[in-house]
């Protein structure tokens, strides 16, 4: 059960402050292949990298455990870290209406009836149930905007029926987000 509480683990984030208008943050992200070790090496690595931090205090790693030292003689070090969980959100940034025409084209009017009735029952129950569903799980709004049958006289002798349909999509981006669930360190001084 263990294992599977550190493996749920893919963010920690660790806020430094010396005072409330300074304070210094890493995020360690972990990758599917990282355990409670490699990301406290990670962390290690870029509270390193920031100069600001390293001015403030030392860091050093033993196994799945950072352990900092303060350098400073002044106002203490104020140490929040964060464990979250991963996901992924999706926002709309537009939308469009797109028109489709089905065409049908058939030898006799009851060929054509054959054929385009159940594309139009087909069409209503997707309006009737919102839409089409796509592969990135958003839906599209489809409408059905009108039909047309041409029973001209042609040298080939073909009956034709339109079917107009619109569908009404969102162009959406995603993006990756990490998720605070619970402080594991809060406002500890050092």
């Amino acid at each position: 059960m263990e294992d599977d509480a550190k493996k749920a683990i893919v963010a920690v984030g660790i806020v430094l402050s010396t005072t409330l208008n300074q304070a210094q943050a890493v995020v360690a992200i972990a990758g599917a292949a990282d355990t409670p070790t490699t990301m406290a090496a990670q962390a290690a690595t870029l509270l390193r990298a920031d100069p600001i931090i390293m001015s403030w205090l030392t860091v050093s790693v033993l196994g799945p455990v950072v352990w900092l030292t303060s350098l400073l003689a002044g106002p203490p070090i104020t140490v929040q870290a964060n464990v979250g969980n991963g996901g992924t959100v999706q926002m709309e940034i537009g939308r469009r209406k797109r028109h489709f025409q089905v065409v049908i084209w058939a030898r006799t009017p009851d060929d054509r009836n054959t054929v385009a009735d159940p594309v139009e029952a087909l069409i209503a129950s997707l309006e009737a149930n919102f839409g089409l569903t796509f592969p990135d799980g958003t839906m599209g709004r489809l409408t059905f905007s009108g039909d047309t049958q041409h029973d001209e006289a042609t040298l080939s002798d073909t009956f034709r029926r339109d079917l107009l349909t619109c569908v009404d999509y969102g162009i959406t981006v995603t993006d990756q987000t990490y998720a605070v669930l619970a402080p594991i360190v809060n406002n500890t001084t050092f």
